[in-house]
């Protein structure tokens, strides 16, 4: 995502030759988000290679003059063009107290303007982002706004997942997403009244679902070979009574059609 800044006006409580008032522009994608609106604010960013587009939403830190002085003038040039997108303002506590007085500078506009104000802590949770307002030292009262990205998943290994036997499939999809997995062996699993169950150190755990090829560790000596090392013992009478599900498996069907017995004995060694 690309994200960066446009110094709109850096100078301080008066304009220069060469600098406005303060604003900030925010440019996140897609999003254009407005921090201040000193003087000239508009003049500058028609000067710039940004031009003067249809802002969505302004946020204002604090109403000391060379902070606001440009919203009126803006504001006036968006209903000039006709504008009929709607334009949400945010500010700390006297935003509403604000905008009502400068009514009589920049009069009816041909759009919506929504007006909130924020309190410090607040969240503006938002696709991917939060803005966060947090309090700062002014001899008014001020906000800060801190603009917090969600976490995302990185680039995902797979030759580490392939080294540690992480099956593809739905497992390499909730790692990718941060959750946690189990890789359990057949040797983990343990059959009883039909139920297959896993050795945990907080002991058995019911398991439901086996997603992995029905090949070595997971085959069923009892119907198969008695005189295998391999396999879960009672884990075929398991999934026939509807017990456990053998999700994805390579031989599935072999299994419910009757098969299984024949390609077995063709395909693996005890």
């Amino acid at each position: 995502m690309d994200l960066d800044l446009v110094f709109v006006g850096t100078s301080g409580s008066v304009p220069t030759a060469q600098r406005a008032p303060s604003s900030l522009l925010l440019r996140r994608g897609g999003e254009r988000l407005l921090f201040d609106c000193g003087e000239g604010t508009q003049r500058q960013l028609l000067r710039s290679s940004v031009g003067l587009i249809e802002l969505q939403e302004v946020f204002f830190t604090h109403f000391h003059a060379d902070h606001y002085l440009g919203l009126p003038g803006m504001l006036k040039t968006f209903a000039l063009r006709g504008r009929d997108a709607p334009l949400t303002i945010y500010g700390p506590r006297g935003l509403k107290e604000l905008v009502g007085a400068l009514r009589r500078v920049f009069g009816k506009l041909t759009y919506p303007v929504e007006l909130v104000e924020l309190r410090v802590g607040d969240v503006l949770a938002r696709d991917g982002y939060d803005l966060t307002t947090f309090p700062v030292a002014h001899r008014v009262e001020s906000l800060g706004f801190v603009l917090v990205e969600h976490a995302r998943p990185g680039r995902f290994d797979v030759e580490t997942a392939d080294a540690l036997g992480v099956p593809a499939g739905p497992e390499r999809g909730r790692l990718q997403a941060g959750e946690a997995i189990e890789l359990v062996e057949g040797r983990d699993l343990i059959v009883h009244d039909n139920i297959v169950s896993m050795r945990t150190t907080a002991g058995l755990r019911r398991v439901d679902v086996i997603y992995r090829r029905v090949d070595d560790d997971f085959l069923d000596p009892l119907a198969f070979r008695t005189d295998s090392h391999l396999g879960v013992a009672g884990l075929l009478n398991a999934y026939r009574a509807g017990n456990v599900s053998l999700a994805n498996a390579i031989g599935r069907e072999i299994i419910e059609a009757g098969l299984v017995n024949v390609w077995l004995t063709n395909t693996l060694k005890p």
